[in-house]
Order: C-alpha cells, then sequence, then structure tokens
C-alpha cells in the first residue's frame, strides 16, 4: 500500500485540471509536488488516517483558477499536527476548507491574499491560533465551527472580513473565538504593537511571557484571568515602557491558577486612562483529581467517572446559571436534556483543590 509520495511528482510545475490525494490509509507523508506552481481546478487532500506530515508544495502559488473557480481543502488527516508547507500559496479560485483534522495544532499562509469563495475551519480539535492564514481578501461566507481549542481567530484577513457585510458563522470553539462578536473584540488593536502572547505551566504555576515590537503612551498591562474564558478578574499589573519604537519583553507568574483550563488576557492602559484588549491564551494545567466526564460532547446526560473524591460539583451555563449542585462522591450523574446547545462548566470543589472541566452539549 501507498506510504509515501517521495519524489514522484517533483518534476511538475502546472497541472492543468486537479490534483486529487484521497483514501490512503497507509499514507505516512507528501513530500513531493515540489516545483509546482498552479493547479487549475481543485487540491484535495482528503482521507488519510496516517498522514503525519505534509512537506511538499513550497511552490504552490495558485489553485482552482481555471473556469468557475474550484477548491483548496485538507479534510479528515487526524495525524497530521501543522500546516505550514503552503508559504507561497497566494489565490484560492473557490473554497478554502480545512477541517477533520483532529491533530491539527497550527497553520501558516502567509502568502495567502485571496480567497474567491467560502473559508471554513471546522472540527479540528487541537488547533490553537487562525493568526498564521495571514490578511486574505474572502468573498465568503466565513466558518470558523468546532474547533475546541481555538481561543485566537484574529487572523488579518479574519477582521477585514467581519468589518464588511459578508455572513460569518462562529461557534463551538474555545473562548475568544466562540461568536462573532467575540472574535470582533479580539480584532481591535492594542495601541501597543503585540507581536506575541503565551502562557505555559512551569512548576504548579502559569508564566505568561509577550513581547511589543513599539509601544504608544503605554503606562501598563493589567494581568486578567478567567476559568471559563468569558467572565475575567484582574490578577495583577506590569510596568509598560511609555513610548519607544524598541522591543519589550514582558512576564508575568501566576501561583495558583486552577486544575484545568486559565484563561488568561492583557489589558493594556495609556497614560490617560484609555484601554484596549489583547486576544485570550488558554493553558490546562494538570489535576490531582483523576475524573472526566463521559459522554462529552453529549446529547443529555453526562456523568463523572473515575477516582471521584469527596467534594461538591456545580453545573453552569456560559452566563454563570447554576444548574445543579451534587454532593461527591455520591451524586454524579448531570441533566443537560433540557437545556439548549452550548458549553456548560463543570466546577469540583474538595478541601485543597479546585478544578473547571467543559461539558458540550449538543
Amino acid at each position: 500500500s501507498l506510504e509515501d509520495l517521495s519524489d514522484l511528482y517533483d518534476a511538475l510545475e502546472t497541472v492543468g485540471e486537479y490534483v486529487y490525494i484521497q483514501d490512503n490509509p497507509a499514507l505516512t507523508s507528501i513530500n513531493t509536488f515540489g516545483n509546482l506552481v498552479s493547479a487549475g481546478q481543485y487540491l484535495t487532500i482528503d482521507n488519510h488516517p496516517s498522514l503525519a506530515e505534509i512537506t511538499g508544495f513550497g511552490n504552490l502559488q495558485t489553485v482552482g483558477l481555471l473556469g468557475a473557480g474550484w477548491d483548496f481543502e485538507v479534510i479528515d488527516c487526524p495525524l497530521l499536527t501543522t500546516l505550514n508547507s503552503f508559504t507561497s500559496l497566494s489565490e484560492v479560485g473557490k473554497d478554502f476548507e480545512i477541517s477533520g483534522n483532529s491533530g491539527l495544532t497550527t497553520m501558516e499562509f502567509p502568502g495567502l491574499t485571496s480567497i474567491e469563495g467560502a473559508l471554513s475551519i471546522g472540527v479540528n480539535a487541537s488547533l490553537t491560533s487562525l493568526v498564521g492564514l495571514g490578511g486574505f481578501t474572502l468573498a465568503g461566507p466565513l466558518f470558523i465551527l468546532s474547533n475546541s481549542s481555538l481561543p485566537q481567530c484574529e487572523a488579518e484577513g479574519v477582521c477585514n472580513y467581519l468589518d464588511g457585510p459578508g455572513a460569518a458563522t462562529i461557534s463551538n470553539n474555545d473562548p475568544g473565538c466562540n461568536s462573532v462578536a467575540q472574535v470582533e473584540a479580539a480584532c481591535l488593536l492594542l495601541p501597543v504593537e503585540l507581536t506575541r502572547f503565551e502562557a505555559k505551566e512551569a512548576d504548579g504555576a502559569v508564566v505568561l511571557n509577550w513581547q511589543t515590537a513599539s509601544e504608544k503612551n503605554n503606562d501598563f498591562f493589567r494581568i486578567e484571568h478567567s476559568t471559563d474564558g468569558i467572565e475575567f478578574r484582574p490578577l495583577g499589573f506590569v510596568k509598560g515602557n511609555g513610548t519607544t519604537a524598541t522591543t519589550n519583553n514582558y512576564s508575568y507568574r501566576h501561583e495558583k491558577p486552577v486544575a484545568g483550563d486559565n484563561y488568561y488576557r492583557l489589558q493594556q492602559v495609556d497614560f490617560d486612562g484609555t484601554a484596549a484588549y489583547s486576544g485570550i491564551v488558554r493553558v490546562r494545567t494538570s489535576a490531582r483529581i483523576d475524573v472526566e466526564i463521559y459522554p462529552n460532547p453529549t446529547t443529555g446526560y453526562a456523568r463523572l467517572r473515575g477516582d471521584l473524591p469527596e467534594g461538591w460539583a456545580r453545573l453552569t451555563d456560559s452566563k454563570g446559571r447554576l444548574i445543579s449542585e451534587k454532593h461527591l462522591p455520591e451524586q454524579y450523574v448531570f441533566d443537560l436534556t433540557r437545556e439548549p446547545e452550548g458549553v456548560y462548566l463543570l466546577e469540583i470543589t474538595t478541601a485543597d483543590e479546585r478544578i473547571v472541566k467543559r461539558i458540550v452539549r449538543q
């Protein structure tokens, strides 16, 4: 069975119709098409359960510009972790779709300038950011759906599209990219040029690091924290550097994060009190409580299983409304049959630990 495509197609520079790579269960890498510049119709990479890397296509510039236009698609490749080799891709004649790639964490399309159809990013469970899509124009519509780890969707092209009249559907992603309104808020630029903002667990704490390329009248940063990505509270302050055109690095250490998901954002405050927000970053810290929710997502009932502790479990909706509260370990089944579809939070509190878990109601 086919395991790789090494060197088979490196002589190709143009394909008049399509490049269609589909349904190869043993295929682990695509490292060819290095000289391909144009595919006249579509380029489809679909249903490869063992595909772990794509390193070809580095010179590909256009897809689907023949006739009425055709698609660029990378679909159902669960072991693919990065999609960073299409550095020269500039124009897509119709739809652009990245979906069903559960292991995909990052993707970079720095040269992408135009998509003449729809942009669909969906069901990529490990994807954390769309910023690498860059400053494309989109003929529309826009779909960003069910990417459960995705809080950063403020790519330049997405922001420009939301600033216009086009139709957008954004939901069931991580907070920060869970609605059109959240992404529009993230698209509002800070009065500093923020080039990096990240959070990492370190020895039971969370360390935040960010970098600015320039600053104007920057008094200070307020660091804010949330357990659900919606309601934030202030943690502390870091002094800014006023007005400067040089690179500056900042850090902050959160000593007592909750076990589970922790969300952070920066509020940048000018000397005159004007404030603006960064995007949201998430870090998941380890828990001593070894429990899981099953099934998740659920269509009605969800239960805790594992080594259930002595304590309490509170189930709330995304607005903080209490749905139920149960004493552990005796009561561990939660009824969502009468609740609408969406994301719910389960807070487990014991004598020495507090963790927050998410339940998706479908």
